[in-house]
């Protein structure tokens, strides 16, 4: 019937004899900036036939025609990094164009959520809500939307680290005054002003690499490799990281730097120094900041020291009896001699002594 427009299910009276046409049209999409998220028309099916969007019918009898639509389809991929799951899982997964998903990120025992990457049209804790197909936000904050023969893929990443300190593992503490620092292996993912993500631990003897975006100035526990900014460090028992952004220029005369001192075994070490200064230990003689031109003897497990200026430091081990030391780090010229003398100790590396059992003396 001329005229006539059906939605979803509608009946009309023709005379036997007649001949209809029929033209399917998808329901108009008015949104400019998805215009395919509406869906298309597909085939026919009972009393037409064909894919064409027009059908010529003769009813000469009671007659029912089915129009069949299709949405244009989406694909979801979904990606988990670290200790933790995406509701529902990973991989991908298909809707029509233009659905709202909200995925939920869940951390494992021992982990913690991040942040999510990707295609995620808002964020809100660990919540991300995508839209299928819409491919993010602009530089100018304009949405857009796979056309009609693209690839309509949304892709999104849920990054999870780990939750902080673990029993009986070493545990590595960043505290930033600006660049966001992050780790491998990956644990930390430390930002200005938060404490997430800061704390993780790491089996004892692990080599973490600390990595900034830009130029950074390290205190606590760092060395360098090469021109390399980034702060590389050996776990050997609990230790403090401080970055900030870099302000001293090349070739500026030394004006001193940390010096972290990590012990295993069973025995000690004696600190000396004109300009050295013990700012912090676990467990040691000297629980306040004090100074060394004496000598501070460092008891158990780790010792941060301060040089304000220029000038030796000598480090004495004392091992328990029947125990020697193997020297590591700044010190590893020492190897197993008890002193280790630093004439221009390198600010933020750090110095080992291992103490172990001493091999018998051949007679």
């Amino acid at each position: 019937v001329a005229g006539h427009i059906c939605h979803a299910t509608c009946s009309v009276s023709v005379k036997r004899g007649s001949i209809v046409e029929l033209s399917a049209t998808p329901p108009p999409n008015h949104d400019t900036q998805a215009p395919y998220t509406g869906g298309y028309f597909s085939q026919w099916s009972r009393g037409c036939v064909g894919s064409a969007p027009v059908c010529l019918i003769a009813v000469n009898s009671p007659t029912t025609v089915t129009a069949d639509f299709e949405p244009y389809w989406g694909e979801l991929l979904i990606a988990e990094t670290g200790p933790g799951i995406v509701a529902g899982g990973a991989g991908a997964r298909w809707y029509p164009l233009g659905t709202t998903v909200r995925l939920l990120a869940l951390a494992k025992e021992g982990g913690k959520f991040g942040n999510w990457e990707g295609a995620c049209s808002t964020v809100r804790a660990n919540v991300c809500t995508v839209e299928v197909g819409k491919s993010g936000l602009h530089a100018d904050g304009r949405a857009g939307y796979s056309d009609e023969n693209a690839a309509a893929v949304s892709e999104v990443s849920a990054v999870f680290g780990r939750s902080g300190a673990v029993r009986g593992l070493p545990t590595l503490t960043v505290s930033s005054d600006g660049p966001v620092v992050t780790s491998t292996p990956a644990g930390i993912d430390c930002r200005s002003g938060s404490s997430d993500l800061c704390r993780a631990s790491f089996p004892a003897g692990t080599a973490v690499k600390l990595s900034t975006a830009g130029l950074a100035q390290w205190q606590g526990g760092c060395y360098r490799e090469f021109n390399d900014s980034a702060c590389h460090l050996i776990l050997g028992g609990p230790l403090r990281v401080q970055v900030s952004p870099a302000t001293q220029s090349a070739g500026s005369s030394y004006s001193g730097g940390d010096l972290p001192l990590d012990i295993s075994g069973h025995g000690s070490v004696m600190a000396v120094g004109a300009s050295l200064t013990l700012v912090s230990t676990g467990q040691s003689a000297c629980t306040k900041s004090c100074r060394c031109a004496k000598g501070c003897e460092c008891r158990k497990a780790s010792c941060d020291f301060h040089t304000s200026g220029p000038g030796a430091v000598t480090l004495t081990a004392k091992p328990a009896p029947g125990n020697g030391v193997q020297w590591g780090q700044q010190c590893r010229s020492a190897r197993t001699r008890l002193t280790c003398t630093l004439k221009s100790p390198d600010p933020g590396a750090p110095v080992w002594a291992s103490f172990g059992p001493q091999p018998p003396k051949r007679q």
